[in-house]
């Protein structure tokens, strides 16, 4: 079962838009969630934990594919939903 990794850098209410519209793709979803992954990506110990109240946050999702074929299919609306709702999206092999 593929597995398509993604972050997504955007507000909360928008991550979530994106994370059920690609439930939405398919009966090949078997799981879209968001994971807590973001603690492992700061490199500057300084910085991590510090409060950023006045931009959109850093978001990892996993979501669980039945085939390559809805994977891509996963790739490609995230991806527009992404880019509609005006958030950054990164397609990445693990966190």
């Amino acid at each position: 079962m593929p597995t398509v990794r993604f972050r997504i850098t955007a507000n909360e209410d928008d991550t979530q838009d994106v994370i059920q519209h690609v439930e939405n793709i398919d009966e090949g979803i078997e799981r879209a969630e968001e994971i807590d992954a973001v603690e492992h990506l700061w490199s500057d110990s300084s910085s991590a934990g510090l409060s950023d109240d006045y931009s959109p946050g850093l978001h990892c999702v996993e979501v669980d594919a039945s085939d390559e074929d809805i994977a891509e299919l996963v790739r490609v609306a995230a991806e527009e939903r992404a880019y509609r709702l005006g958030a950054v999206i990164e397609f990445v092999e693990r966190f």
